[in-house]
């Protein structure tokens, strides 16, 4: 009787055995560029940012026009089969006013954001995303879930470390000890 009931369970577990469970990998834009998105788990803003920063890379940082058109591309392409609603990318800010975190560069790409925005909702509004529906950016509450994207200038050596080194599997709780 034992073995009727487990049989089912072995079934189930085999075909997942030879999927990337974590979700997060490395693509490929349609200009060359290469970024880790992680899409199927989420994570608030400063979370993203450490996985990107233990990945020896950064969340996305707005460089033209033409390369967020094409990650924008990327993340509503048909390569995820579960889409988060919005991704993470590496701007952080107070009252309106935002800077890259990578370069340390004010946001200054306007014409990006989205009708009313930033907002700072609440007063509480101080992280950037992309909108997965629109092609746009917005202010979030930092401590949501959601997506993210990280890029970086070292690809070889981080994907060597990502995908096959010492970080493969890597995910990281930090508030696994967090009593709510």
């Amino acid at each position: 009787m034992k073995t009727i009931v487990f049989l089912p369970f072995i079934l189930l577990i085999i075909p997942l055995m030879g999927r990337n469970v974590l979700g997060g990998k490395f693509y490929t834009t349609k200009r060359g560029i290469k970024y880790y998105v992680e899409h199927l788990y989420q994570y608030t803003w400063f979370e993203a940012y450490f996985e990107c920063i233990y990945r020896n890379m950064s969340l996305y940082t707005y460089g033209s026009q033409g390369e967020f058109d094409d990650l924008y591309e990327l993340l509503t392409s048909d390569k995820f089969s579960m889409k988060p609603h919005d991704f993470w990318i590496g701007a952080i800010g107070v009252k309106g006013k935002f800077m890259w975190i990578k370069n340390h560069k004010p946001m200054t790409a306007l014409h990006l954001w989205s009708d009313n925005n930033p907002d700072n909702t609440e007063g509480k509004e101080n992280c950037l995303n992309i909108w997965h529906a629109k092609k746009y950016l917005n202010d979030l509450n930092c401590l949501r879930t959601i997506g993210f994207v990280c890029e970086t200038n070292n690809e070889k050596e981080v994907e060597e470390n990502v995908t096959t080194g010492k970080y493969k599997g890597l995910t990281i709780n930090l508030y696994q000890n967090n009593i709510h």
